[in-house]
């Protein structure tokens, strides 16, 4: 039995308490109570109204006049007993549903900046400028060429026009060739030392190297006019400038001069760490030099400190610098070899035509001048990627960039081929 006193109810559960569906009777004590509704096994039924709290007899009579009795005691509902002691908790039930989103809270207050990453990689390079404003769309000029002197060997580029030496003895041999870049007009030619090889600019003056007088000529770039000349070592052979200084690699002495450039004084005489040293450059910070009768490459520091020693392929023989590696052409081993400059880690060995000079680096790409095969090759300086193989003239041997152009010297027919 159930009370429920708010609603002066009572619920009664069993059995057969309308076994042939009549209504039964239900009476408290001597009162007959009000069925509100019944079934066979449950009955509800109203209390009387201000019945009085006691024990009463609650009997029910079916139909077949069958009747049960119990003694009930109806009363107010007593103050609550004290809370009970918790139970175990129960396992977690399944996980609802997500709710809405809450509203955004307010931004916090910047963290502190995190350390940098690590460079990504080196993305490749875009079009040159100059290229494009001369409408020099095309991989390679293969028709343009300028005579210069006998056995012409080395060029630069003064920013406006190219010079070039031209090694050989005879009339035009031991000068200097000057050509105005935009379309090699002859502008003079200039007496230096014996058997002139490489070349090099300043910003206001050419420099060159006489292998066969020991010597290094100063030329004024204005007019070629005879600035000075200068001691150099055995067989001076490679000439650069570091932007404040000149430095010439000796191939007979195996020995680096640095000169100061406003004045040609003689600074220091270092070794290179190798023997028969042919080419060089400058880096930023160092020195390369590409040794010819070692097979190794060097680096040294701007106090002559020696940093690195490197094998090379057979015979190492011309050097580029591409703003983050040396290039070396490797003579009987028909390759180029890419150097990072920072710590000397070889990244790269990539065939190039048969027993190459010169490399020149055009901003992007790394050019080869191959003297048995009559061609340069053009690689692109990020991955080394072959680009290209052009036909020029005969044995060419070194070049230079003007900025747009290239121009590489024919030694086996006394010209120069700008690309």
């Amino acid at each position: 039995m159930q009370a429920n006193y708010a609603k002066n109810h009572i619920k009664l559960t069993g059995r057969n308490f309308s076994p042939t569906k009549a209504p039964p009777i239900v009476a408290l004590g001597n009162t007959v109570l009000t069925v509100v509704s019944y079934g066979n096994t449950e009955i509800s039924a109203d209390l009387p109204a201000g019945f009085t709290p006691a024990s009463y007899q609650l009997s029910v009579t079916n139909a077949n006049n069958r009747t049960g009795s119990l003694i009930a005691t109806l009363g107010s509902v007593g103050a609550p007993g004290p809370q009970g002691t918790a139970g175990a908790t129960g396992s977690a039930g399944p996980t609802g549903l997500h709710g809405p989103a809450g509203q955004a809270g307010a931004q916090g207050a910047p963290g502190q900046v995190g350390i940098a990453g690590p460079p990504g990689p080196l993305g490749p390079p875009g079009p040159n400028p100059g290229a494009i404003a001369l409408l020099h769309w095309y991989p390679a000029n293969l028709t343009t060429r300028f005579a210069a002197g006998e056995g012409p060997w080395g060029a630069a580029s003064d920013g406006a026009n190219m010079w070039v030496t031209n090694h050989g003895g005879g009339n035009s041999g031991n000068t200097v060739t000057k050509l105005r870049a935009s379309d090699g007009a002859l502008l003079g030619t200039f007496t230096v030392g014996l058997t002139p090889s490489a070349i090099t600019f300043d910003g206001a003056n050419i420099w060159v190297t006489n292998t066969g007088s020991q010597t290094i000529t100063k030329l004024r770039a204005s007019d070629g006019a005879v600035v000075g000349s200068f001691r150099a070592g055995t067989k001076p052979n490679a000439i650069t400038f570091d932007g404040v200084n000149i430095w010439v690699a000796n191939y007979g002495s195996n020995n680096l001069t640095k000169l100061q450039a406003g004045n040609g004084a003689l600074l220091a005489t270092i070794p290179t760490g190798g023997s028969g040293p042919v080419d060089l450059v400058w880096d930023g910070s160092c020195i390369w030099t590409a040794n010819w009768l070692s097979n190794t490459v060097t680096k040294v520091a701007a106090d002559g400190t020696l940093l690195l020693t490197i094998p090379g392929g057979t015979v190492p023989n011309g050097l580029a610098f591409d703003g983050a590696n040396v290039w070396v052409t490797n003579f009987y081993s028909n390759t180029a070899t890419k150097i990072r400059a920072g710590d000397g880690a070889m990244l790269g060995n990539y065939p190039v035509g048969v027993n190459p000079n010169g490399a020149i680096f055009d901003g992007a790409n790394i050019w080869v001048a191959n003297q048995n095969s009559d061609n340069v090759t053009k690689l692109r300086a990020s991955d080394g990627a072959m680009l290209g193989t052009f036909h020029i003239g005969n044995a060419p041997a070194f070049g230079g960039f003007d900025g747009a152009h290239v121009w590489v010297v024919n030694h086996g027919s006394n010209d120069i081929s700008k690309l």
